[in-house]
């Protein structure tokens, strides 16, 4: 019996010192054009070693290794070994990846799901992603079935139950059965997070809610959605963060700016880019100005006027 007893609190004991060596949240940085990855505090976690990374979701990230991504733990360990050209984050347990210049979809194994046969496509949310066929956009399901036709010039991600879509000119949203739900009337749109959306009126962004209400004024010159609470926007020539009454909780003054993810936010001023905190505190400040690369990848991963 003393056995077992030791035995069991031996495990445990491994059990609680495995899960505090892997942290909650990761953040890519680069420094000098290698990408790795921090925790919360700036601490980092996976020493900066591949040509080009996705950053984490759902426990996974996308890395380049020899000129083949694959996806690594937190630990820093391949799970999928290198093998596409491309490979965007995991969603809804999927990740599209490329391979002779054609996108498909695997799952968390590394198993290939959905053959290789789109041109364009994006990642699966609610259960659809957007995906191109010929000249025109349809939603297709996890069997790679089209479960809204292809009929569309421009669409955005289903997020919420709800797509932002293009019809003439104006933007409005579908639902899933392909109909409109918020009538065309926006000069552009971007997707739902946390209940809200952004969209254009008069070459201004605001927010509106689930019923086509604008819920925060169109304001901005520039915006991304919310994430953790917060909404990132450009007024008066500098970025700032934003509640959901629309009232400043960071105020603008940041060159540079993206969406919180979990607790941090990548923030330039200058040439000097850095994470901050929900407070707007520097938590980590990279060691090189030359990170254009990974402003690019933030800006391909949050573009959310679509």
């Amino acid at each position: 019996m003393k056995k077992i007893v030791f035995v069991s609190i031996l495990a445990a004991t491994f059990f609680i010192i495995g899960c505090a060596r892997t942290p909650k949240e990761l953040y890519t940085i680069v420094v000098s054009s290698n990408f790795g990855f921090i925790d919360e505090t700036g601490k980092v976690r996976i020493e900066p070693q591949y040509s080009a990374a996705t950053g984490f979701n759902e426990g996974l990230a996308g890395v380049q290794s020899q000129y083949r991504y694959g996806y690594i733990n937190k630990r820093g360990k391949f799970v999928i070994k290198p093998r596409f050209q491309m490979a965007h984050k995991f969603s809804d347990g999927m990740a599209a990846v490329l391979k002779n210049n054609v996108i498909g979809f695997i799952n968390r194994k590394g198993n290939l799901v959905i053959n290789h046969k789109y041109q364009t496509a994006g990642n699966f949310s609610d259960g659809l992603a957007c995906a191109r066929w010929g000249n025109r956009f349809g939603f297709i399901d996890k069997t790679g079935n089209f479960a809204i036709p292809v009929r569309f010039e421009v669409m955005g991600a289903f997020s919420e139950g709800l797509s932002a879509m293009r019809s003439g000119n104006k933007w409005g949203y579908i639902d899933k059965s392909g109909h409109f739900i918020i009538e065309t009337q926006f000069e552009n749109a971007g997707r739902f997070s946390e209940g809200l959306a952004a969209v254009q009126l008069n070459g201004k962004w605001g927010f509106i809610d689930k019923e086509g209400n604008i819920v925060i004024q169109p304001k901005f010159s520039k915006i991304f959605r919310f994430t953790h609470g917060l909404a990132c926007v450009e007024y008066e020539g500098g970025w700032g963060y934003i509640n959901k009454e629309g009232n400043f909780a960071i105020r603008p003054g940041f060159q540079t700016a993206f969406p919180f993810e979990g607790t941090l936010a990548l923030a330039s001023n200058g040439d000097k880019p850095f994470y901050i905190n929900q407070e707007g505190n520097v938590v980590y400040e990279f060691p090189f100005s030359n990170v254009e690369n990974l402003f690019r990848l933030k800006t391909n991963e949050f573009d959310e006027y679509r």
